[in-house]
């Protein structure tokens, strides 16, 4: 994925906001703001804005996570808070460089500020590798929240900025940007959950592959490409993180059988070759499938 340099930024103190919006990062801080629904920004916002943007590196990321902040919180306040989260927070993140710290600071004060539905949800779909629709997000929330919860824990990510998504992909419009889902599987598996998620998600991915093997006989080949092509990263991830672990090299094996014609209708025959061969030569251990409980 396509990485964004930070942004110019503008000087400390600029004289009015006209000014203060020729920085590249302030123009992105009050677009994104405005879209999120805060308030009209006037000169005196200008130096605050600076600062703002200052105390992020610039970075578009952690500037579109503040953003969506300012549409339910004053600037002061979100700046008064951030500027304290960031001086706790700093001295205890092991990161190779000042831009990296504000991220990871950035993403901490974001995580902080949600309720723990979401927070669970989040770290839940880190799972994912690629785009993912609400009944994905659904599945892997498992038993820990109704159907309706989950559908608003995901759309309230996506207000924050947390979860991205993508209009022009029906479906399956939402995904997590790469900083994002490391910072979530960190999380994730600070929680101890990993290895239990990673064998949610496998079983999620069987399903899902069952189903597009009973279509193909019932949708047209266009249509079905759309509608499962996506999963082909999230299916690679799955088997791969089965065989990995002893315990999962028999769901790796029926993952393999199952996503063959997702291999085939995209092309693909030389590494699902080699994703059979590489199941069969680990199957001798192999133990039951289903012997890992849900997330919890």
């Amino acid at each position: 994925m396509f990485r964004l340099p930070a942004l110019g930024l503008a000087d400390e103190q600029p004289a009015s906001l006209a000014e203060a919006l020729r920085s590249p990062a302030i123009e992105l801080m009050v677009d994104l703001a405005t879209a999120a629904g805060a308030p009209a920004f006037a000169d005196e916002h200008a130096s605050l804005l600076a600062r703002l943007c200052r105390r992020l590196d610039g970075i578009p990321l952690a500037i579109e996570l503040v953003a969506a902040r300012l549409g339910v919180q004053s600037l002061e306040d979100t700046d008064h808070h951030l500027a304290d989260h960031i001086r706790l927070r700093s001295g205890r993140i092991l990161a190779s460089s000042a831009r990296h710290r504000s991220l990871r600071a950035t993403l901490d004060w974001s995580m902080d500020l949600l309720d723990a539905k979401e927070a669970r949800l989040f770290s839940l779909l880190s799972v994912f590798r690629g785009p993912f629709d609400i009944a994905a997000a659904q599945a892997m929330a498992g038993d820990l929240m109704d159907a309706d919860v989950a559908m608003r824990a995901l759309l309230s990510l996506t207000t924050k900025s947390l979860v991205a998504f993508d209009r022009a992909n029906p479906s399956a419009p939402y995904r997590l940007l790469d900083t994002t889902r490391a910072y979530a599987q960190d999380v994730l598996k600070a929680q101890g959950q990993w290895d239990v998620a990673v064998h949610a998600h496998a079983q999620l991915m069987l399903e899902a592959m069952a189903t597009a093997a009973a279509d193909l006989a019932l949708v047209d080949g266009p249509l079905w490409l759309d509608r499962y092509a996506h999963r082909l990263d999230d299916v690679r991830f799955a088997i791969e993180s089965c065989i990995a672990h002893t315990h999962g090299v028999a769901l790796a094996s029926l993952l393999t059988q199952a996503s063959a014609p997702l291999w085939f209708r995209l092309s693909q025959v030389e590494e699902y070759r080699d994703r059979v061969m590489q199941s069969l030569d680990r199957l001798p251990a192999a133990s039951d499938p289903t012997g890992i409980q849900r997330p919890r």
